[in-house]
């Protein structure tokens, strides 16, 4: 018995050794995040993705001058669903490219990132709030993408998705029910 425990330990051992770890974040909603790009980086300097509290945020800061600028890059912030049904969200977008044409799309998207639907494609220095329901199955991927560039010599690029659950009807009724007990027990007291 004890060798078959072993040989199970074992093979236990060299599937997570030969699994690649997916390195996740605790962010909005609570729930583990995931941030990756692709584009050209002509410079060698990698993107800066963060994922702190409610806010995913993307930069590529050039140290001087680029004068090539940043072209086209593509940022994705992805999570998994915990549960079935509607996840109404109030999401605050913003980027930033110092050419005040350059202009980043910002999606949100369900299942793959193909399957997206465009959030703001204007927030040029400026927080835009969107208010978004999904329609989300447990365990299905989901999340956001920004997609821009700057072509001035600056290089900068940048923004960020501040996203947080708005509450339910039903939620802040009962909250409404609370506060009117409360005050009336108050009331009763005095």
């Amino acid at each position: 018995m004890k060798s078959i425990l072993r040989a199970v330990s074992a093979a236990c051992c060299l599937v997570a050794l030969a699994s690649p770890a997916m390195a996740t974040t605790i962010g909005p909603l609570d729930q583990d995040w995931q941030a990756s790009s692709s584009g050209s980086d002509p410079y060698g300097l990698g993107n800066t993705l963060t994922i702190s509290g409610d806010t995913l945020s993307y930069s590529f800061n050039h140290p001087g001058q680029a004068w090539d600028g940043v072209p086209q890059q593509t940022y994705v912030f992805s999570t998994i669903a915990a549960d079935t049904g509607p996840l109404n969200l109030s999401i605050d977008v913003s980027s930033f490219a110092s050419w005040y044409q350059a202009y980043t799309n910002m999606y949100v998207w369900e299942g793959t990132t193909s399957n997206n639907q465009l959030l703001a494609g204007d927030t040029w220095n400026g927080v835009q709030n969107i208010q978004e329901t999904l329609n989300l199955t447990s365990g299905e991927a989901w999340g956001f993408m920004a997609v821009g560039g700057n072509y001035d010599a600056s290089g900068i690029l940048n923004g960020s998705f501040t996203v947080t659950k708005v509450p339910e009807p039903q939620s802040l009724a009962l909250i409404g029910i609370g506060l009117m007990a409360l005050m009336f027990a108050m009331r009763k007291k005095a």
